[in-house]
């Protein structure tokens, strides 16, 4: 097989690949809008009844709580930390983004990162 080959399979490939991705989305639609009305009117009666859970005899709904939390103020969130020494409300990650800038910078990454390249292979459809 040469490369033209090869990059006419891949692209074949790929948008079967998506056909079945963009099917599968587009056929469990209704099932997703079903379900999230039923959830719906079952939160609603846990609302109207005041419960938390009830046990059926097809299964057990309950209510769960999932909190978000994002950053609104960073200064004085950061200030909390240090005054508190609360480091532990911190995640350990560094930004891609500022370590590939700083090594086009200074020829080096910044000490004590630890970096890898993984090289893939993209494919662009011809126009």
């Amino acid at each position: 097989m040469n490369i033209d080959q090869a990059v006419e399979k891949y692209v074949k490939l790929r948008d079967k690949r998506d056909a079945i991705k963009n099917r599968h989305k587009e056929e469990l639609a209704p099932f997703n809008e079903r379900l999230d009305k039923i959830e719906a009117a079952i939160m609603k009666f846990f609302n109207a009844t005041g419960q938390n859970s009830c046990r059926t005899d097809h299964g057990t709904p309950y209510r769960s709580d999932v909190l978000s939390a994002t950053v609104a103020d960073r200064d004085a969130f950061l200030a909390f930390v240090q005054e508190n020494d609360a480091y532990h409300f911190l995640e350990n990650r560094v930004r891609k983004k500022d370590v590939e800038e700083y090594a086009k910078e200074h020829g080096e990454y910044p000490p004590g990162i630890k970096t890898s390249v993984l090289t893939k292979i993209n494919v662009k459809r011809s126009s």
